[in-house]
This record gives structure tokens, C-alpha cells and sequence, in this order.
């Protein structure tokens, strides 16, 4: 753990232990509380994209609260200080990047139940007026049994009651074309 860490983090929450960084992520950690592992994200306020993207994966985490398929929100620190933070599930597995990096590791009768879940959060998602937008690889975090798939960033979010129709319509589109390329 770096300085930033080691300051950063016991001012979000005390009781939070760092674990580790997310490998090409900034601000996102692996952090125990409590005997559990949860992921925590936070932004510079003074950043303003990065605590956009946060503000917007607070208000589709609320959305989909009720969702299967995510990590969901155990605690909306707000605003502390600079940082704005949230704390999130955490999902064990593997991101689908490492794993088409690993070539065939997904067993073939794996392939067609994670396809169908990932189907079912992007519908969910589209018919409670969210369009994704980031259905990338490193976003799905695949179940060591290769039973499970996983969302786990909602922080490119756009929403149907901000965009005219036709936008949303496309922007839907967008996410069924990226849902396309992956584990197919």
C-alpha cells in the first residue's frame, strides 16, 4: 500500500483495511470490513469525470437494486473530504479479458448460460430506462465454476429521463452490438 492508500482510505471509513488495487483501475481497491471483502471506489471531487462516473454508478446501482447479475451498493459514503466514495460487493472470479487471454477456458456448456445471464442484466437494465454503455471484458467478472457472470462498473451509465428517445434508442443498440462480441 502506498501513501495514498494508507491516508486516503481511513478517512472514507476507519474501519475499512486495505487489501489491494485493481490492476489498471486508479481508486478502485479490494478492501476488507468486518470479515468481508468488498470492492471500494472513490474519486478526486476535484476530478470531475471520475466523480461523475461515480455519481452515476450510485444512481444505477439504486435502479438496479433489485437486479441479479451486479455488484450492488452496501454504503454511499457521499462526500468525504476531496473523495467522493462508494463501497460495493465484491465478485470472486476472473474478468472475461484474463479469461479469453487464457484461450478456451470456459468450458463450451458454460458459454451458452453466461450469454443468457448477461442478456438478462442488459434487458433489465434497458427496460427500467438504463442503457450501459461499458459491456467491455474487464467489466463481467466470471464465477470460478463458470456458472455466474457479473457486472460489476455501471459508471458509463446514461439514463433515459435525460436523453431524448431517439438517443436512448440508440445508445440501447450500442449495448446489444457490445453484448455481441463477447464470450460468443
Amino acid at each position: 500500500m502506498d501513501d495514498f492508500e494508507r491516508k486516503i482510505i481511513p478517512e472514507i471509513d476507519p474501519a475499512l483495511e486495505f487489501r489491494s488495487s485493481f490492476r489498471g483501475t486508479t481508486s478502485v481497491y479490494e478492501v476488507r470490513k468486518d470479515d468481508s471483502v468488498y470492492v471500494l471506489k472513490m474519486a478526486d471531487l476535484l476530478y470531475n469525470n471520475g466523480s461523475q462516473q461515480i455519481q452515476t454508478e450510485r444512481r444505477a446501482l439504486s435502479i438496479a437494486k433489485d437486479f441479479e447479475g451486479i455488484t450492488h451498493l452496501v454504503h454511499d459514503y457521499g462526500d468525504v473530504g476531496q473523495f467522493t466514495a462508494i463501497l460495493k460487493e465484491y465478485e470472486e472470479g476472473e474478468d472475461l479479458r484474463t479469461l479469453s487471454l487464457l484461450e478456451n477456458i470456459i468450458p463450451k456448456d458454460a458459454v451458452e448460460g453466461l450469454k443468457k445471464q448477461v442478456e438478462e442484466i442488459v434487458r433489465n437494465f434497458h427496460q427500467s430506462g438504463v442503457a450501459i454503455l461499458d459491456l467491455g471484458e474487464y467489466n463481467f467478472v466470471v464465477s470460478p465454476d463458470f456458472r455466474k457472470i457479473t457486472l460489476v462498473d455501471l459508471g458509463a451509465c446514461r439514463f433515459a429521463d435525460t436523453l431524448p428517445l431517439q438517443e436512448f434508442e440508440r445508445l440501447k443498440s450500442l449495448d446489444i452490438s457490445d453484448i455481441s462480441s463477447m464470450i460468443y
